[in-house]
């Protein structure tokens, strides 16, 4: 089990790793996988076939680059099998036994290939939904702890500061009560777009359930943290009155060093303990900790 475990890892590990770098750098390592396969196939005997190893560029390609450099990587590997394929049939293979051995190599290339991209639609489609709140799109309490944890791993290998905030909706329950709760989940959509639209595009935005929210600012210190956070704040306050003149936000953050020795778990901990310091005193306020 731990063995399995460990190939899990490792693999789930290779797999962020690549989804990481950049699109050219994908390209390239499918071109390369393509390339190299092809240089084995021609130097070996044509008996020896090496169909089933175009299928490893084949999936690759399906799975991190575009359909156009799948289409391009199934293409080469189909004219190069072709090619090698003829070597082995007899001078006297009429035409259309050489037509249907080679539509039959197609067959089995391009339709590995229509299953490779298919497959990766529903992986992604399945991703998507396992990782994503279903009513405002924010990532989900798993799909946002997941990321935070990688995020403070990456911290402390770089050495950088973060914030982890937590955002709660004061008083939300009284527009569930007095105005249903189709207009309880209009505010929390149109809360989810103001907090995504308010972050930098590093920002982590999540909705852990109910009314709370939560945010991770990497690579910041704390007056960076303050002033993103602030921003978020002011820009909550006239959507929150527009559905309540009792609705407000209490923010409350803990800046995160790389020297410290916490968790994900312990920084929302910590962020929680802040944010209800800040109901205490009369909330619709803002307070980060961890900046002295």
């Amino acid at each position: 089990m731990a063995l399995v475990k460990g190939i899990r890892e490792a693999l789930v590990a290779l797999d962020r790793a690549i989804r990481t770098t950049s699109f050219l750098t994908r390209y390239a390592l499918a071109i390369g996988l393509a390339v190299l396969i092809t240089a084995v196939d021609m130097v070996t005997p044509a008996y020896v076939l090496m169909t089933g190893y175009y299928f490893i560029s084949i999936a690759f390609s399906a799975w991190y680059c575009s359909l156009w450099m799948t289409v391009l990587v199934t293409s080469s590997a189909a004219v190069v099998n072709l090619y090698m394929f003829s070597d082995m049939l007899p001078p006297s293979a009429s035409i259309g036994e050489r037509l249907f051995v080679y539509s039959s190599f197609a067959i089995v290339l391009i339709g590995f290939s229509t299953l490779a991209i298919e497959l990766r639609k529903l992986v992604t489609r399945l991703n998507e939904e396992s990782q994503t709140d279903p009513l405002t799109g924010l990532k989900n309490r798993r799909s946002f702890l997941a990321d935070a944890h990688f995020e403070l791993t990456r911290a402390v290998r770089s050495k950088e500061s973060l914030s982890v905030a937590l955002l709660d909706l004061d008083n939300f329950k009284q527009v569930n009560d007095s105005q249903g709760h189709k207009v309880g989940d209009a505010l929390l959509v149109a809360v989810s777009r103001n907090l995504s639209a308010a972050v930098r595009e590093v920002d982590l935005v999540g909705r852990l359930g109910g009314d709370e929210f939560a945010i991770l600012l990497p690579a910041t210190t704390v007056d960076e943290s303050r002033q993103i956070l602030r921003r978020v704040l002011v820009g909550l306050r006239p959507l929150l009155s527009s559905f309540s003149e009792q609705v407000t936000a209490s923010i409350g953050a803990v800046l995160i060093r790389s020297q410290d020795a916490i968790g994900i778990d312990g920084a929302l901990e910590k962020a929680d303990a802040v944010m209800y310091s800040v109901k205490k005193r009369g909330k619709d306020e803002l307070e980060i900790s961890g900046g002295d």
